[in-house]
């Protein structure tokens, strides 16, 4: 009790009122990441049924930049992501900057993770990756690059590189059938999750829209080798 003889509220008695973490009473008052709309409500309403006052000087250290990326992928162990961080690596170093290249979870938690952490910026090159976890990433105010192995037509707010696979996919039937091959096998990537192509991925769309131009194929999909779940099957 104060002087006043008035208790001093703290963000665990919002967290009790709640029925929530103080984690989740920090994640709304601070509006930095994602809190589904039921334990925003009743943070929110805890906050002015109890009167609770943040510690603004508190709250004020927060913004500092921590001049980090992280960069994240569907397979880490691969050289082409080894060249392509190392590539990025170089950059950002020369602007200030630390990129650290993170494995694709997908799951609530591993986001949750990524907002907490303050990133300054994301940048994506995945298959799987939810597009709802991206959106919740860009709406916690995280700045987002999307390399475009799919479909990203939909997802606004984020910025976007054209990596030329669905260009490549075309050009490498194209060439095929040019010398007489006809036919062209689609090896899809292995998933230990099932996650497989479909035509939101750029490559695959390439090879079913070009096998389709050159007649080689009334249905390219049945072309297409997919279901592995390692590089051993």
């Amino acid at each position: 009790m104060t002087q006043a003889g008035f208790k001093k509220i703290t963000r665990r008695d919002v967290a009790r009122e709640a029925g929530v973490t103080e984690t989740i009473v920090s994640y709304v008052l601070n509006n930095n990441r994602y809190v589904n709309a039921d334990k925003r409500k009743r943070v929110l309403a805890a906050v002015e049924k109890l009167g609770y006052k943040p510690n603004t000087a508190a709250r004020a250290l927060k913004g500092k930049s921590l001049n980090h990326i992280v960069f994240i992928a569907d397979q880490i162990v691969t050289e082409h992501f080894s060249l392509l961080l190392s590539e990025m690596d170089k950059r950002a170093y020369d602007l200030g900057y630390m990129i650290s290249l993170c494995q694709n979870r997908n799951t609530e938690d591993f986001v949750n993770s990524i907002i907490s952490r303050q990133f300054d910026g994301v940048i994506i090159s995945s298959i799987s990756f939810s597009k709802g976890y991206i959106r919740q990433l860009i709406k916690a105010g995280i700045p987002v690059v999307l390399i475009e192995n799919r479909d990203y037509s939909d997802v606004e707010n984020a910025g976007k590189i054209n990596n030329g696979l669905y260009e490549g996919a075309r050009e490498v039937v194209k060439y095929l059938a040019s010398i007489g091959r006809k036919e062209i096998v689609y090896i899809d990537r292995f998933s230990q999750n099932g996650h497989f192509s479909d035509m939101s991925d750029m490559r695959y769309r390439g090879y079913v829209h070009e096998m389709t131009a050159e007649g080689l194929a009334e249905a390219p999909e049945k072309r297409v080798i997919s279901g592995c779940g390692s590089p051993d099957l």
